[in-house]
């Protein structure tokens, strides 16, 4: 499953439309969900304990939070380092990438907000298949801290148009913008791109 594509759902964000039909987002308690992941305890055993229907608990989460530009920047820099480093050691470099599928979207109803679980994509520049959208992540990656740097707003089709050689259709600049906002953790305006 490609991490850049995402189910559709309705507003609300509780109930995703897949390709099978309607699928219930996974639900947790709060107070579950801290315990599963300070303890480390297993999903089997979360799911049980909590009473979960059909539900995974995993040992990290990703919860996108709003957060400034230079928190942004720098977790850019953090990705850049790492790739920097996979690099020098000779080892291409390999991106892991929060799924944003419906299956990995754990609904918290005390916070009234869905957050994404353990499952991860990953883009190996060093694989036939992966290496194109490595490169478009890497390249959206770069624009974005360039934006941040100059403190300015783009839209999403003025990224398209830095580079539509590379990105050739706006739907993978799009589709690799939400997945470098749920890597980093932060919403696509945090990382100053706007619709329109």
């Amino acid at each position: 499953e490609d991490v850049g594509d995402e189910e559709r759902g309705n507003s609300s964000g509780k109930a995703k439309l897949t390709s099978q039909g309607l699928k219930k987002t996974q639900q947790i308690r709060l107070s579950d969900l801290k315990k599963s992941v300070s303890t480390g305890i297993d999903a089997a055993a979360a799911q049980s304990a909590s009473g979960v229907a059909g539900g995974i608990v995993g040992k990290s989460i990703v919860e996108v939070v709003e957060m400034n530009s230079t928190e942004v920047m720098e977790g850019i820099e953090n990705v850049a380092v790492m790739i920097a480093r996979q690099v020098l050691d000779k080892q291409g470099f390999q991106l892991e990438i929060p799924s944003r599928a419906a299956s990995n979207q754990i609904y918290v109803p005390e916070l009234d907000r869905i957050v994404l679980g353990e499952k991860r994509g990953t883009r190996s520049f060093l694989n036939v298949k992966e290496s194109r959208k490595a490169a478009i992540t890497t390249r959206v990656l770069q624009l974005l801290h360039a934006v941040l740097l100059k403190r300015i707003h783009i839209t999403k089709r003025d990224l398209f148009y830095t580079d539509v050689k590379l990105f050739v259709d706006q739907s993978e600049s799009d589709g690799v913008l939400d997945d470098v906002a749920t890597m980093i953790g932060c919403t696509r305006s945090n990382l100053h791109v706007v619709a329109s």
